[in-house]
């Protein structure tokens, strides 16, 4: 589709792709007409060209227009409110922020890191292991068939390294990889735990962003 002006008005509309189209197949084409691939809403003709209008200069000229994040009109101009962080929120023509918001967003993050170092393999007498969900779930079984009896912690057990190598090893052996797994996991916790409080008291952006889980 093109539009064809004179200026700023609007003289026709036909259905051709503006690579295409020659001027010679519109009779009434004049030296002072040009074709354009769009159609302007609030057409500006200036230094021989077309434009859309601003948003400023429909402003002033009363037209409504649909106003962005940050923006609001006094005496009729456009005004732009810088937001103060990435935090804020622009709600009704002024930025917000929302501690608690913040915080649960933090907290969330806190989380995320917590689960993350929860599950890392894990190193005991040089020997690194892998103790995500589904291992744990084999390492309890180890704990399990010890309390029952059903096997004696001399007794031995193929088990898969984390680089995949296949090393047989003691019961006894595995079930000091899940005592460190549980000893990380309440050192994780308690961290998290000192984290979470030192988070609930913050009254600022900063003492908030301050926080960070740290070896």
């Amino acid at each position: 589709m093109i539009y064809i002006y004179k200026k700023d008005e609007l003289i026709d509309t036909l259905n051709y792709d503006i690579n295409e189209f020659k001027k010679e197949w519109y009779p009434n084409f004049q030296k002072d007409m040009k074709v354009y691939d769009r159609k302007f809403e609030y057409p500006i003709f200036e230094n021989e060209e077309l434009r859309e209008m601003s948003k400023e200069e429909k402003i002033k000229n009363g037209i409504n227009v649909i106003l962005g994040e940050g923006e609001v009109i006094k005496n009729n101009n456009l005004i732009e409110i810088s937001r103060p962080s990435k935090y804020h929120k622009w709600v009704d023509k002024e930025w917000v922020l929302n501690l608690e918001e913040l915080k649960i967003q933090k907290r969330e993050e806190l989380k995320a890191i917590r689960t993350s170092k929860l599950f890392e393999n894990i190193t005991v007498n040089g020997n690194n292991f892998q103790v995500r969900t589904e291992d744990l779930e084999n390492f309890w079984e180890v704990d399990y068939m010890l309390k029952n009896g059903e096997v004696t912690e001399t007794d031995t057990r193929n088990w898969v390294l984390s680089n995949n190598t296949i090393k047989p090893f003691k019961y006894s052996q595995l079930m000091e990889v899940l005592t460190e797994f549980i000893k990380r996991k309440a050192e994780i916790f308690e961290k998290f735990g000192i984290l979470s409080i030192k988070l609930e008291a913050c009254k600022t952006v900063e003492e908030i962003e301050a926080i960070k889980w740290e070896e």
